[in-house]
């Protein structure tokens, strides 16, 4: 009776120690799976820190370009009037010297 408990209980531990080991090959597998992920994550959180510095030069860059146009659009509006202020007056200038 005590041979065959013996026994089974060497198997119960085998099939332990076989579950243990699995267990533990699965976690190291889990590991390298996690270790992974983290370094990809790290690539993408820079990936964003890349995009977001880019973002930001280009708009600061777009705000340049906007008061320029800004700028020159107002500058064409000062010289399209300045334009018909001479005009005008050119025109009352002319219109009194002809027949």
């Amino acid at each position: 009776y005590c041979r065959k408990e013996f026994d089974e209980t060497e198997d119960s531990m085998k099939q332990a120690d076989e579950k243990i080991g699995q267990a533990a090959k699965s976690i190291k597998d889990q590991q390298g799976v996690t270790k992974t992920l983290e370094e990809e994550l790290h690539v993408i959180v820079q990936s964003i820190a890349i995009s977001d510095k880019m973002v930001g030069e280009a708009t600061v860059a777009r705000k340049g370009n906007n008061a320029a146009y800004v700028d020159l659009m107002n500058s064409n509006r000062a010289a399209l009037q300045i334009i018909e202020v001479a005009e005008k007056r050119l025109l009352k200038f002319y219109n009194k010297r002809l027949p």
